[in-house]
């Protein structure tokens, strides 16, 4: 697995193993959204648009399968904002390529839920390749780790854009595969308005997942969530991130790092709360403010609660962020979605932290523990650590904390002291070298209505998958 941060890593790396694609090769992409005008390479002059790139591999006899989620306000193809109308041109342009699209609504009636999924899987080279986490190729992605507005990116609803992705290979290559042919072969109607003749499920893959070896140190888990009672391969779902999430929390020793767009209430808050009160450290990094006008305000009072649920047992080891430009410029948006743990396991992935990504919508994640261990410090003595999570971590706090010398932060409990003070009362203290800053949950914050049952909520009991 190869940690790729921010979009600039993903889609370049995307974009070379595309233009390796030959007659027979597959490329599968199932997205929240896909924007056709997007380029893989938006700084590289004459670059092609993502769709032009799908025709020209079609062209070429590549086979090209894509499902992207059916926003449920799409009725009759018409599109009533840019997240729909992207994903509506970009399944007619794949058909009319002659590949095959699909928009898929195949979630919980009645409740508002989104397929959440965003991975490519694809064979290149003759080598097959899959690409996990947080990015989908859709505008206002693409972007660079200094986030300085960099020329080529073609900012939609924020100035700058910070994500986490991975490329992988391996055995794990073939689980990925497999889920999307799950998802994809289930004969349950994808939509209730078909952009294809019909409206019938696409047809059957009938080819075999690929059975790459493995080569590397990496010992990785795929995981996801799937709703109960939706598909019959899997009829009472799956929620083994959840799962992940709780057993990893409830083994770590020293700290938790994380870094989530939303961070609502859900059971994993619960399992961070009892980790601070057994002298774990949690640091989070944190969008600073919820994009959607309205809505916003019921994303605060989320917010608000799992952060107090959070504090309730040991506030003196809760570390909370945002980040924005230096001297207090734009905010600096935050989706990715990733938990690092005593230096030892990682995942990366869509889900968010709440009761959607735990329970309703489709969501996939990779969980890394590597054999590849290294000595290392924590909290002052000496450990052994893995090292992609060690590598990883070090990236992401070099990243946010402007540092050119990452022997500060090797000890990631004596590090803490390098990001700032978050207990003041004074939200935004502006920094000159860093991106971060202590977050302070925006007003006003509204009740959330529920709208998620609770027999779906009851993750002890109902849909909790193997």
């Amino acid at each position: 697995v190869e940690a790729l941060i921010d979009g600039e890593a993903y889609m370049s790396h995307l974009a070379g193993r595309s233009a390796r694609m030959r007659a027979g090769d597959y490329l599968h992409i199932a997205g929240w959204r896909v924007t056709p005008t997007q380029c893989l390479l938006p700084n590289v002059p004459d670059s092609p648009t993502l769709m032009d790139q799908m025709a020209t591999l079609i062209s070429r006899g590549v086979i090209v399968r894509a499902m992207l989620w059916y926003f449920p306000i799409s009725v009759l193809g018409i599109a009533p904002n840019n997240h729909a109308r992207d994903n509506i041109t970009f399944v007619r342009g794949v058909v009319a390529a002659g590949g095959t699209a699909i928009l898929d609504r195949r979630l919980r009636p009645r409740v508002f839920s989104a397929h959440h999924q965003k991975t490519v899987v694809l064979s290149s080279g003759g080598e097959d390749w899959a690409y996990v986490g947080g990015l989908d190729i859709c505008a206002g992605r693409w972007d660079i780790p200094l986030h300085n507005e960099p020329p080529g990116r073609t900012p939609e609803s924020s100035k700058a854009w910070h994500d986490v992705h991975c490329a992988v290979r391996g055995p794990a290559v073939a689980q990925i595969w497999r889920n999307f042919e799950e998802r994809w072969n289930d004969r349950t109607s994808p939509h209730t308005h078909s952009l294809s003749p019909g409206g019938a499920p696409p047809e059957v893959i009938i080819r075999p997942p690929p059975r790459p070896e493995s080569f590397s140190t990496h010992h990785v888990q795929v995981l996801r969530t799937l709703s109960c009672d939706i598909y019959p391969f899997l009829p009472a779902g799956e929620q083994t991130i959840r799962q992940a999430y709780e057993q990893a929390i409830d083994r770590a020793k020293h700290y938790i790092y994380i870094e989530d767009q939303y961070f609502w209430p859900c059971s994993i808050i619960s399992k961070l709360s009892a980790a601070t009160a057994r002298g774990v450290k949690v640091v989070l990094v944190l969008s600073h403010k919820f994009g959607v006008p309205l809505l916003a305000y019921y994303h605060n009072k989320m917010r608000h609660d799992a952060l107090d649920r959070l504090r309730s047992a040991n506030p003196s080891n809760v570390y909370v962020y945002h980040l924005q430009k230096p001297r207090l410029g734009a905010d600096i948006y935050v989706h990715s979605k990733v938990m690092i743990i005593d230096d030892c396991y990682a995942t990366i992935g869509s889900a968010n932290i709440g009761w959607r990504s735990s329970t309703t919508d489709s969501e996939l994640h990779l969980s890394v523990v590597d054999d590849d261990v290294v000595p290392s410090v924590m909290d002052g003595v000496p450990a052994t650590v893995c090292r992609f999570a060690k590598d990883l971590r070090i990236s992401l706090w070099t990243e946010h904390l402007g540092l050119i010398n990452a022997d500060l932060i090797q000890d990631p409990i004596a590090g803490i002291a390098e990001w700032p003070d978050c207990s003041n009362s004074t939200p935004d203290v502006p920094n000159h070298r860093h991106h971060t800053v202590g977050h302070h949950v925006p007003t006003p914050r509204w009740h959330w209505p529920q709208f998620i049952p609770k027999r779906y909520m009851n993750t002890e009991t109902a849909c909790s998958g193997i």
